[in-house]
């Protein structure tokens, strides 16, 4: 007998093993929603016989739950979000694909997209020494501070969010306690964090579970009498050397006996009551001016040309003759009485930037990048 028009055993077993393809796991993101950053989709799961083909579609949105449009081009793994992706949201999606058919899925969406951001020594780099409380350039990768916390003396390092101090982490970490500053970490590549290791002399962060504030951004508080937090650069930064400081004195000193000024023969950048560069003993630029509210004291150190600036503007000064050559060796934050009344001022320190060089061209740059963020005046 001829079988003849009888279906083969191929063709019946492809009609019944065919399966129409499903996404059985949503598509992943991760990465940071950031201008410039680089963002990974992970394909969900499928399943489907033969076996799908999966493709990747980015998308945008203007608020994240509706209106998402096709990124044109963006259908690779890997995608690195541009400048009309800022302030918008991101995700993907996935469609699957084999010759029963198809089947999509898209992940969660992503954080709003932040701006691209560009530090403060990303515009102005080369600096000695930088300490902030916001993130001063793109490829630093480490802390801000390390903390202790005055109810077990744990310690832990704090980092950045949203490029400032992550006090949502801190005042996590802290609880209803205090926190002191054990660290102070320089961003500027040469490693030269300040420090203290004594419990009693460390400056506070966090006053009760709250992180101290100063115009609306983190402070660390230096209490006037023992805080310090100190360090040994690994070079003598020899004249001329320009500094920015971003202060306030909780109360109005006795008498403020000037922002840059001696103490003995260390020679080293000390902040306290006042704020000093030690040149040489008895060598100081004086400056009978003082502030309790937030300010910017700019300086540049230089036997033949001192020069310091008040909220952007130059002030007067005196005893420049009297400087001498001596290089800048190492940093006392807090700790120093150099108030000629009598004692030490509680003071609040948020950032200071050490130039070894002239900054005299930058000056203005650099003081409109400190005050855009801390909003000074």
């Amino acid at each position: 007998m001829t079988l003849q028009n009888v279906p083969s055993v191929s063709l019946i077993l492809g009609s019944v093993l065919n399966i129409a393809p499903t996404i059985t796991t949503n598509p992943t993101i991760s990465g940071t929603a950031k201008v410039g950053q680089t963002l990974t989709a992970t394909a969900g799961d499928t399943t489907g016989t033969p076996p799908p083909t999966s493709t990747l579609q980015w998308q945008r949105s203007d608020n994240g739950t509706s209106g998402w449009t096709n990124i044109t081009g963006a259908t690779g793994t890997n995608y690195t979000a541009v400048s009309a992706d800022e302030t918008k949201y991101l995700r993907v999606k996935q469609t699957a694909t084999n010759i029963e058919g198809s089947a999509t899925a898209t992940s969660a969406s992503s954080a709003q997209v932040a701006a691209a951001f560009t530090g403060l020594l990303d515009t102005y780099s080369d600096a000695a020494a930088a300490y902030s409380l916001r993130l001063l350039r793109t490829d630093y990768e480490g802390s801000c501070i390390r903390v202790r916390r005055s109810n077990d003396n744990a310690e832990q390092n704090i980092g950045f969010r949203n490029n400032a101090l992550d006090t949502s982490t801190l005042e996590t970490f802290c609880g209803s306690s205090d926190g002191f500053v054990t660290t102070w970490y320089d961003q500027s590549g040469n490693e030269y964090n300040a420090t203290k290791t004594t419990a009693s002399a460390q400056p506070k962060i966090v006053s009760s579970g709250s992180t101290i504030l100063e115009n609306e951004k983190p402070a660390v508080r230096f209490d006037g009498g023992n805080d310090q937090l100190t360090n040994e650069f690994g070079t003598t930064y020899n004249q001329p050397t320009f500094s920015f400081l971003v202060h306030n004195f909780t109360s109005a000193p006795a008498a403020y006996d000037g922002v840059i000024g001696s103490a003995g023969s260390e020679h080293r950048l000390i902040m306290s009551g006042s704020l000093e560069y030690t040149l040489q003993a008895g060598g100081a630029l004086r400056y009978n001016e003082y502030q309790t509210d937030q300010s910017l004291v700019s300086y540049k150190i230089q036997q033949s040309d001192p020069k310091l600036f008040f909220n952007g503007s130059q002030q007067s000064v005196s005893g420049g003759s009297s400087i001498g050559t001596t290089g800048l060796q190492g940093l006392i934050l807090g700790g120093i009485s150099v108030d000629s009344g009598g004692g030490n001022t509680p003071v609040q320190i948020q950032e200071l930037v050490i130039y070894a060089s002239d900054q005299d061209e930058n000056r203005s740059g650099i003081e409109t990048n400190i005050n855009e963020h801390y909003s000074i005046y």
